[in-house]
Formats: C-alpha cells, sequence, structure tokens
C-alpha cells in the first residue's frame, strides 16, 4: 500500500505539478501591465486625400487616391454612407480602415474601406 501511495505522488510531483506551473506562468506573461497605453493611429498617420467619384456605376460613391509616384490610383469603396461629403469631385481628407467583406455585385475595382475622421480639403 505504501508502495502505492509513493509512486501516486511521484507521478503527481513529476507530472501536474509542473504542468499547473506553466499554466500559471502563461497566464501573468499574457496579461499586460496596467503602465502601457495604446496608441491610435490617427494621431500618428497622416490623413489620406482623395477625390469623391461616381464614375464606376456598379461600385457606388468611391474615393479616388492618387499615387503619389504617378502609378495608378487607389479605389477606395466606403462601407457606409459618407453623408455630406458624397458630391462629386469634391476633395476630402480622412482615416480609413480595410473591411474584410466583398466588393457591391458588379463592381471589379478597389476595396471596401470603413471611412472615419472625414474633413473637406
Amino acid at each position: 500500500m505504501k508502495k502505492i501511495f509513493t509512486l501516486f505522488v511521484s507521478i503527481y510531483v513529476l507530472l501536474i505539478l509542473p504542468s499547473e506551473a506553466c499554466k500559471s506562468k502563461q497566464k501573468t506573461e499574457t496579461s499586460a501591465p496596467a503602465s502601457i497605453s495604446t496608441v491610435n493611429n490617427q494621431d500618428t498617420n497622416p490623413k489620406t486625400t482623395g477625390t469623391i467619384s461616381h464614375t464606376y456605376s456598379k461600385c457606388g460613391t468611391v474615393i479616388v487616391v492618387p499615387d503619389p509616384k504617378g502609378g495608378a490610383p487607389t479605389i477606395l469603396i466606403p462601407g457606409t454612407s459618407i453623408g455630406e461629403f458624397d458630391i462629386e469631385g469634391i476633395e476630402i481628407s480622412f482615416h480609413y480602415h480595410p473591411l474584410k467583406r466583398k466588393n457591391p455585385d458588379g463592381c471589379m475595382i478597389g476595396f471596401p474601406v470603413s471611412i472615419f475622421d472625414i474633413s473637406k480639403k
């Protein structure tokens, strides 16, 4: 009986205690200290400038962002209405994030984005 008890204690010490110690260590490593603050991207990144266009009828309203190197412009498809800024040809400044969704049916250019912090240039 003493041998069986010793065997169970040995197994517990060798197998179970080390795994519990690793679990508690992982929990402390993944928790961020309270002194770390997150940086908001819109404070560090300059605004993007583009022109409102309705030339791509199947895409609805798009924002054409020129390539600074003279290449092909980037076409952004706002995920939601841009309200008072939805006027053909006006230049706007904004921040954006790409959205993980498909383009509108029949729209083969650009990519959907979430537009925020919009201002008329």
